[in-house]
């Protein structure tokens, strides 16, 4: 449940401490490569997502349920996000507690858009910019 003051949001609740969730941001700048990693190793929450496609073909933004960096070739996706191409912005934000991801928060940006494409892409095509908690 989100906590508010009047029509104020200053938090949300986590749902097992009833404390006010706090998120961590990571900023990513992609490598010449499928940017296969791991953000987080254990269970958490992701809350949102800011990417930025600088490229002048889509991207695509994979996040996995792993506490590993995942194996392009096998892993599926959790979720799949189009970054449309040529300076285009794409946000993710998700409400109250986000997606619960029982293992670990992992990405990939590859590409195309089957699952486990394993295309790599150019350095500085896509800046991202991830909260989880």
């Amino acid at each position: 449940m989100a906590a508010y003051d009047g029509a104020q949001r200053v938090g949300l609740q986590h749902p097992s401490t009833g404390g006010l969730l706090s998120a961590t941001v990571q900023r990513i700048k992609s490598a010449a490569s499928t940017n296969a990693q791991v953000i987080k190793a254990s269970p958490t929450a992701l809350l949102f997502i800011n990417a930025l496609n600088t490229a002048a073909a889509a991207r695509y933004l994979k996040i996995y349920d792993k506490a590993s960096a995942p194996t392009l070739a096998s892993d599926l996706p959790i979720l799949t996000l189009l970054l449309p191409a040529t300076n285009s912005q794409t946000q993710l934000v998700l409400t109250d507690f986000g997606i619960a991801l029982a293992n670990g928060l992992a990405i990939a940006i590859v590409t195309n858009l089957v699952d486990t494409d394993a295309t790599a892409i150019a350095a500085n095509d896509v800046y991202l910019t991830i909260g989880y908690a």
